[in-house]
């Protein structure tokens, strides 16, 4: 048989399988490390360390940035923050110090 023929299975057909498991594993991963209490512990003691201050804790979070993966760092701090708002400035420190550390 020769490539697929329809959008459907040409798309499926194109799909970096590595990549998407290697995302669901380490999403996985966070997600088990939420479960378990780790993230939330982690979110005080950074956030004792850092006097509430958003600019301090995203400097940390960007220079975790350097050593672990953007995205699953991006996930930890939705998973350990979950109270703050979505529309609070913390999440585009969030943004810019996963994306640019």
């Amino acid at each position: 048989t020769g490539p697929p023929s329809n959008g459907v299975a040409l798309a499926l057909h194109k799909v970096d399988l590595t990549g998407l498991l290697f995302f669901t594993g380490v999403l996985l991963a966070v997600g088990a490390l939420n479960s378990a209490g780790i993230l939330k512990s982690y979110a005080v003691f950074l956030v004792r360390i850092c006097g509430r201050s958003p600019v301090v804790l995203c400097t940390l979070l960007g220079i975790s940035s350097a050593i672990v993966d953007n995205v699953p760092l991006v996930e930890a701090a939705i998973d350990m923050f979950d109270e703050v708002g979505v529309d609070e400035p913390l999440w585009q420190l969030v943004a810019l110090a996963a994306g640019t550390g």
